[in-house]
């Protein structure tokens, strides 16, 4: 099972919308939240999601397919979100080996007019990854031995959820490194489609070489932990994403 996210944007001279600088980093955010995946059976799984404006309206959706191969993991997120006169389309894609360690990482958007492609591969035996970028070039980095990007991290963050284990704090790759760390809050009943479910309230926080932000995310206290509800802060206020049931 699984669902999508939000984007966030402002209104620039003449009219334009276009997306805050700063607004790019809770993009990892909104993809992180959609990417949480249990590890604990080879099938194949959907989520959806309706994302919202702060006002409630809807801002679109997500969706996420976990599609289990011979020995790996294909995790697939597009998220398709339409604005006034802008159009937002994001497709990931990553593979992980049987141990949940990322093998390769792609991205793939269009925000408006503007359009940017990238993919990292990573070398588990030599601990470095290599990411290329269209028009961009090629960089290196290193890693640790079992690397996750930011799909990869999540669907291995669910498992440990699953097992009763908090995810423990690490470094997530998504273009750069970025600390991760999750948080327990509590419990929470939330309505989603109309029927209350119990949840437990998580506060997840990133930080990046120049930015950092948090977001809250709702996982329902069912076998599966399926995540039902993200609230994200961005420049025109808190959106949300919702499960589809």
């Amino acid at each position: 099972m699984w669902r999508k996210p939000a984007h966030s944007v402002a209104q620039g001279h003449g009219g334009k919308v276009m997306i805050a600088p700063k607004d790019r980093f809770l993009c990892l955010a909104l993809l992180c939240i959609t990417s949480l995946q249990a590890a604990t059976k080879p099938n194949a799984e959907t989520l959806r999601y309706q994302l919202n404006w702060p006002s409630g309206i809807s801002l679109g959706e997500a969706q996420l397919k976990t599609i289990p191969t011979e020995g790996n993991w294909k995790l697939e997120l597009t998220m398709d979100a339409s604005i006034p006169a802008f159009q937002i389309l994001d497709r990931f894609s990553a593979t992980l080996n049987a141990g949940l360690c990322s093998v390769e990482f792609s991205r793939a958007s269009a925000h408006g007019n503007r359009k940017s492609k990238e993919t990292t591969t990573f070398d588990l035996a030599a601990a470095n990854a290599q990411r290329k970028t269209d028009g961009g070039g090629t960089t290196e980095f290193s890693t640790n031995s079992c690397p996750h990007d930011a799909l990869g991290f999540l669907f291995y963050a669910r498992q440990e959820l699953i097992s009763g284990r908090v995810p423990q704090a690490q470094i997530v790759y998504y273009g750069g490194p970025y600390d991760v760390q999750f948080e327990l809050l509590g419990t929470q009943l939330i309505p989603i489609g109309g029927t209350p479910t119990n949840s437990d309230k998580y506060r997840v926080s990133f930080k990046g070489p120049a930015s950092k932000a948090t977001f809250e995310v709702f996982f329902a206290r069912n076998e599966s932990r399926t995540p039902v509800l993200f609230r994200v802060p961005f420049s025109l206020g808190t959106f949300s994403m919702e499960l589809v049931p």
